[in-house]
């Protein structure tokens, strides 16, 4: 038997082995630790850096990596853009279109599977989560270089976003209360800016077998997206392009907004100051608008394909100051579906209904000093095969437009507009009719655009049918009307007033006839062909050529 006395030693020695092994394996745990974090840093920092040509490094303040539960959360991640470097391929004519810098206050992600991310190349998650994210994006003209060794250029999105991997798969990625701005690098200037833009993506599956997908949309089974507000600066920022309250869910394909707003920054005389030249100065509000049906294969491709745009209200508003010169620009090729035609993407929008909307324009004339307003109320608006599309435009080349609204708030109005798509001669067809009024109830119009008023009359029908093209337009007019009365006007040269010329009065009253149809005469119908100035726009070339028929009517 051996004694207490003799096993105490031994006793020592195990306790002390033990003791060393717990130390061994804790610096062990803490070592690897260390260099996991390490060399994880390092790789990404690395890689990052090199995938990009130095443009971009990356940072973050900790880094938690449990393996076991497969948890990884990030704090304060940063990547931050070498702006100088990108300036240089600016001067260089070598850069992307866009440098993003990008903070992530923090980045949880869970139900990482480690092991066949190392062995695989894969990449899965259960869920990552980014929340109260800012980007930041600088933008310039794009030159980007297509060389060989540019493989980026050439490769399809899924794979520029695998990189080195076989494949990304997460069950569910959040993202909330993201703002973003951009930024023009050479001016320094915000030109957009977002808040509150939060992203939903449910079965995301980044792989070369499901890259062509069609159930899947940028790569995911179920996309739900929501924001705040955005804001648009134009250049020369005397216009404000105002988003709010946007969704869109890839179900259905639906994309709506709570209001459009373009809001000038410039009153109306401070606008047609800046401006020069006679210039429209628009103010358009529209409410409630939803975008159905929407081609989310096109879409990924950067074209607008949908079958339907509705605008619940609309209000838009035109000012435009006579009495600056006018520009001396030709305006052939500017008619809307000549601009269609002309956008840098493919938009193709089966109809559009407008469902209740105002529309004034109104002009300020110099002989008078005062402006005068045509204003349509409860108009509606259907407009069918807005497209630019090279293969819808083979199957059906009509853009056509039905407008009905109120005339002046006392006559309903309706006009039809046929627009032949991709047509070398720009050619178009209109046609309208207003039903009957007191012609008293146009002074507000006439007296200070025209500088005459209507002492007495009334407008019975209105008809005309046009065929327009670039250069001009023919049609015929038919204007029915009774007692017909008119008094000439001229602006006082002291107190600025409008008063009667008499004589000239007398004279116009002898000249114009008092109705048509005169009694027992046939009803006359004007026989229009109307020469257009090409400095012109599309919807004066419209508008003169009726009223070119009205004066022929009244024999003016």
């Amino acid at each position: 038997m051996v004694s207490d006395t003799a096993t105490l030693p031994k006793r020592r020695s195990f306790i002390i082995v033990l003791i060393v092994f717990l130390a061994i394996v804790a610096a062990g745990i803490a070592g690897w630790n260390l260099y996991k974090y390490e060399f994880i840093k390092g790789k990404v920092k690395h890689s990052v850096y090199e995938k990009t040509n130095g443009l971009y490094t990356i940072r973050y303040d900790t880094m938690n990596l449990d393996e076991a539960s497969g948890y990884l959360y990030l704090s304060n991640l940063q990547i931050v853009p070498d702006t100088a470097k990108f300036m240089q391929l600016v001067r260089d004519k070598k850069n992307p279109p866009l440098l993003v810098s990008l903070t992530i206050p923090a980045l949880k992600i869970t139900g990482v599977k480690t092991p066949a991310a190392l062995l695989g190349k894969k990449l899965n998650g259960r869920k990552l989560e980014i929340s109260n994210a800012s980007v930041l994006f600088y933008y310039a003209e794009a030159h980007p270089d297509t060389s060989s060794d540019n493989i980026a250029v050439k490769q399809a999105l899924y794979q520029q976003l695998l990189g080195d991997l076989k494949e990304i798969q997460a069950d569910t990625v959040e993202v909330t209360h993201v703002s973003f701005a951009f930024v023009n690098i050479l001016s320094n200037k915000k030109i957009v800016e977002g808040s509150d833009i939060s992203v939903h993506l449910q079965d995301v599956l980044i792989d070369s077998l499901h890259s062509n997908d069609s159930s899947r949309f940028f790569f995911a089974k179920q996309v739900q997206a929501e924001g705040g507000k955005a804001l648009v600066k134009n250049k020369a920022g005397t216009y404000f392009y105002t988003f709010q309250g946007f969704s869109f869910n890839n179900e259905g394909g639906l994309l709506s907004v709570q209001s459009v707003q373009i809001e000038p920054q410039l009153s109306e005389d401070r606008f047609a100051a800046f401006s020069k030249f006679q210039n429209d100065r628009f103010n358009v509000r529209l409410q409630r608008l939803s975008l159905q049906q929407v081609n989310l294969k096109r879409l990924m491709l950067q074209q607008i394909v949908a079958e339907r745009l509705e605008i619940e209200t609309a209000d838009c508003r035109i000012y435009r100051d006579r009495s600056y010169p006018r520009d001396q620009r030709n305006r052939v090729g500017q008619f809307p579906q000549q601009l269609l035609m002309k956008m840098p993407l493919t938009v193709s929008i089966k109809k559009l209904v407008v469902k209740d909307a105002f529309i004034e324009y109104k002009e300020k004339n110099p002989k008078s000093d005062y402006s005068g307003r045509v204003q349509f109320t409860h108009a509606h608006a259907i407009i069918s095969n807005i497209s630019n599309d090279a293969v819808q435009i083979k199957s059906d080349n009509h853009c056509v437009l039905d407008f009905n609204g109120q005339f002046l708030d006392m006559a309903p109005a309706q006009i039809r507009l046929n627009m032949f798509l991709n047509d070398p001669r720009g050619r178009f067809l209109y046609s309208g009719s207003m039903n009957g009024f007191e012609a008293g109830k146009l002074n507000g119009l006439i007296e200070p655009m025209v500088l005459a008023k209507i002492e007495k009359g009334r407008v019975n029908k209105l008809n005309f049918n046009f065929a327009g093209h670039n250069h001009g337009s023919d049609g015929t007019v038919t204007l029915l009307y009774d007692d017909l009365k008119l008094t000439l006007l001229k602006k006082d040269s002291t107190d600025g007033k409008l008063e009667k010329k008499k004589l000239a009065s007398f004279v116009a009253n002898i000249i114009v006839k008092n109705a048509n149809p005169q009694r027992n005469q046939p009803v006359r119908v004007a026989t229009v062909h109307y020469e257009r100035n090409t400095n012109f726009s599309f919807f004066n070339l419209m508008w003169k050529s009726v009223f070119a028929g009205v004066k022929q009517t009244a024999g003016m």
